[in-house]
C-alpha cells in the first residue's frame, strides 16, 4: 500500500508509460514494460463545476487581476491547463473566430492529433484586446497564487486544480445547454464518449438537486 489514491496512480502510471513510448520511438528502449499493466477502476464522481453566479463571481475577481483573459479562456473553451499554457497567438484565427488546440507535448511530438473550438462572443472581444502578433498567449508566471486568490475572494471552494474546475465547467455548462454528447467531446478533446458521459450525470445530479428545492404545498 503506497497511501496514493487511485487516481493519483494511475497518472503516475500514464506519465512513465507516455515517457517509456517516448524512448522507444527514438530507439533508447525496445519494450513498454507496462503495456501489460493496467489501470486501477475508479469510480467515477461527477465533476465539480462552477455554477451560474460562481462563474459571474469568479469573473469578477479575475477582472482584478492579469490573469483575466485566461481565466475566461478557459471557462468559455474548456482547454486543459497544459493546452492553456502552450497557447500561441498563432492558434488564433479572429478573422474565422476559431481556436486550433494542437498537441504539444514532447512526448507527443509524432502525434496529429487537434481539435477546433469557436471563439464565444463573450471571449473574442477579452483576447482581442490583448492580442500580439506572436508568442504564448497567456503570462503564467504566478498563476497558480493568483487563480487560487481569484476563487478564494469569489468565496468559491477549490477542491482540486483550478483549472480542471473551469474545464468541468465548461464542459458541463455545455451539456446543461442542450448540446450533444458527440459535440461535447470534441470540443473538450476526450478519446471516448465514455469520458464526456459524466457530464450528463452532472446535469442529472444538478436537476435532481433543483427539483428537491421546490417546497409546495398540496
Amino acid at each position: 500500500k503506497t497511501g496514493l489514491k487511485l487516481n493519483t496512480i494511475n497518472r503516475y502510471r500514464a506519465s512513465i508509460k507516455a515517457f517509456l513510448n517516448f524512448s522507444i520511438r527514438r530507439k533508447y528502449i525496445y519494450e513498454n514494460p507496462l503495456r501489460y499493466i493496467k489501470e486501477y477502476k475508479v469510480p467515477k464522481n461527477p465533476p465539480r463545476f462552477l455554477t451560474k453566479d460562481e462563474i459571474s463571481a469568479v469573473i469578477k475577481e479575475a477582472k482584478k487581476t492579469d490573469l483575466y483573459p485566461m481565466v475566461a479562456t478557459a471557462i468559455y473553451t474548456g482547454m486543459r491547463r497544459a493546452e492553456l499554457f502552450a497557447l500561441e497567438w498563432q492558434d488564433l484565427d479572429f478573422k474565422q473566430n476559431i481556436i486550433t488546440v494542437r498537441n504539444k507535448s514532447d512526448f507527443t511530438t509524432k502525434s496529429k492529433k487537434f481539435r477546433i473550438i469557436p471563439i464565444s462572443p463573450i471571449l473574442r472581444p477579452i483576447l482581442v484586446k490583448i492580442r500580439q502578433k506572436e508568442g504564448h498567449c497567456f503570462d503564467i508566471i504566478n498563476q497558480r497564487r493568483v487563480v487560487n486568490r481569484i476563487l478564494r475572494n469569489a468565496k468559491v471552494k477549490n477542491t482540486g486544480i483550478a483549472w480542471h474546475l473551469f474545464r468541468h465547467t465548461f464542459g458541463t455548462q455545455l451539456a446543461m445547454a442542450g448540446v450533444d454528447v458527440v459535440t461535447i467531446k470534441e470540443l473538450m478533446g476526450h478519446e471516448s464518449v465514455e469520458t464526456t458521459m459524466i457530464y450528463l450525470h452532472a446535469v442529472g445530479s444538478h436537476v435532481k438537486d433543483s427539483i428537491g428545492k421546490l417546497k409546495l404545498r398540496f
